[in-house]
């Protein structure tokens, strides 16, 4: 029995034993220092990222300027050779100027195929605000054709920078049979001014527009007497 009060005894001693001061003290320190160095290390490293961001800041906006500086030095250049060219060659500069003009007037009005379908509208109702006895028969024939080919699908603009073309093509482009695919059995170029159905220059579809110039007389309607 006095065995067994002595184990217990010693146990609740050790139990509720404590760290000496002494080394608490040494943990707290310890604790502090790991602190302070993984704060400082922190505070070193963000520096290091802002200051090379700053560097890499100041290395694009010198190679912004540089840049900038040679274009405009590049352009003033020719802006100074082009103004001495034309001082010393008046007339060839004024050919070339008014070629150059007048190209960039003929793609600036090159008729699309919005313009074309519109201006075919246009013409279909003028037509049917007259009779049929005095229509033009070539006129309205020829809008039939074009109507009866656009409901075909086979209508198609291309442009060629200052004039576009209005031509017929042989099936719909939703057509899927072999001969309508096969890129082997294209177009014959030879034969293509065949399919133009209109020709658009400076803004206006000039085969449409001389169709309808008299598109209200009918020249059958007043026969002449032989």
């Amino acid at each position: 029995m006095p065995l067994l009060i002595s184990l217990f005894r010693t146990t609740s001693s050790l139990r509720h034993s404590t760290v000496p001061r002494s080394h608490s003290r040494f943990f707290k320190s310890a604790s502090n220092t790991t602190v302070e160095s993984t704060a400082s290390s922190a505070a070193s490293s963000g520096e290091n990222v802002a200051v090379a961001q700053s560097a890499e800041k100041e290395r694009m906006l010198t190679r912004l300027k540089l840049y900038w500086k040679a274009l405009y030095r590049d352009y003033k250049d020719v802006l100074v050779e082009s103004l001495t060219t034309i001082k010393n060659n008046p007339l060839k500069s004024s050919v070339y100027g008014t070629l150059a003009g007048s190209l960039y007037y003929c793609c600036k009005t090159n008729p699309d195929e919005r313009m074309f379908r519109s201006y075919l509208l246009s013409c279909a109702n003028k037509m049917s605000l007259i009779g049929a006895g005095v229509r033009n028969p070539k006129a309205a024939d020829h809008l039939t054709f074009i109507e009866g080919s656009y409901n075909a699908r086979v209508v198609r603009w291309m442009s060629l920078g200052i004039i576009s073309l209005i031509w017929l093509d042989d099936h719909s482009s939703e057509l899927c049979v072999y001969k309508a695919i096969c890129p082997h059995l294209g177009l014959d170029y030879f034969s293509f001014h065949q399919r133009i159905l209109d020709v658009g220059f400076l803004g206006r579809w000039w085969i449409l527009e001389k169709k309808m110039e008299d598109y209200d007389i009918n020249p059958d309607e007043w026969p002449v007497a032989s």
